[in-house]
């Protein structure tokens, strides 16, 4: 990989980009008792297993946040002999902000209290950060739009204190480009949006499936179910399988009927959404 690097060198051990380099663009919060799990041959395997393991609840991904990458402040103390300074512990801070907050809320409320059970990795364009070993504390807080009404994003802090700075991983950055686009259930071309009966019986399966392909590893299984349902339902006769997709609807009446299905699993917060328009013309 070949990198054109600026005359003014803001890394002295990888190359860089001064206006972006200095940007952190995700979060990757591991359980501790994963750690294992992390394959850490190279970078994109360290990106296959963030997403595995977000995928089975084992990782929280935090992802196209605005961060900063830490200003680590070093503790000078007295020497001994020649050495007439000694170098104590650094305080590192990641100050962030995450737009995607609202959606984030429940996590930064729970790792409030726990985020001594989490391992850090943060990404910048071209390295991922491995503070693993160090015990961080981390918390967010909403940030209310002018109109004292909606949330708009995030504010979050991440701090620990170590001897030394987390070692970097140099991933193409077109990796973590790709990484950056949050997991979801897409459903694919065969499952219909809109569709038109004359009150004939409708027969399919609504079917997704993760927007990433995964290198290795298994994945929880699907469940489907619907949402959003209009009150007069019932007149479509859905006969429905949580688990398949598998549909069949018998209308009785004529009208517009619109509901959601919704994929997701049972161990992470992973969605994905189908929105449903049937036209039923006659019955």
């Amino acid at each position: 990989m070949i990198f054109n690097c600026p005359e003014d060198v803001c890394y002295t051990n990888f190359p860089c980009d001064i206006d972006q380099k200095a940007k952190i663009v995700d979060l990757v919060l591991v359980q501790k008792q994963y750690a294992s799990e992390v394959d850490k041959t190279d970078g994109e395997s360290m990106l296959n297993s963030f997403n595995l393991m977000a995928v089975n609840g084992k990782a929280q991904l935090i992802l196209n946040i605005n961060g900063e990458k830490p200003l680590p402040e070093t503790t000078e103390l007295p020497g001994r002999g020649l050495q007439e300074i000694k170098v104590g512990s650094s305080s590192h801070t990641i100050n962030f902000d995450d737009y995607q907050g609202v959606i984030n809320i429940d996590f930064y409320n729970q790792i409030r209290k726990t985020s001594q059970n989490y391992d850090l990795y943060f990404l910048t364009p071209g390295i991922i950060w491995d503070a693993s070993s160090k015990q961080i504390t981390m918390y967010g807080n909403a940030v209310i739009a002018n109109d004292l009404k909606a949330f708009i994003m995030s504010q979050g802090k991440i701090k620990w204190t170590a001897n030394g700075d987390p070692s970097a991983v140099v991933t193409e950055e077109n990796l973590i480009e790709a990484f950056s686009v949050p997991l979801v259930y897409s459903f694919d071309l065969e499952s219909f949006e809109d569709t038109v009966t004359e009150g004939a019986t409708i027969t399919g399966t609504w079917s997704a499936s993760l927007n990433k392909d995964l290198i290795s590893g298994s994945i929880p299984d699907i469940k489907y179910s619907l949402i959003d349902l209009p009150t007069d339902i019932a007149n479509l006769g859905i006969v429905f399988d949580e688990l398949t997709g598998e549909y069949e609807i018998t209308p009785t009446q004529f009208g517009v009927y619109s509901f959601s299905v919704l994929a997701s699993n049972s161990v992470s917060c992973i969605t994905g959404q189908l929105p449903v328009t049937i036209t039923v013309l006659s019955s």
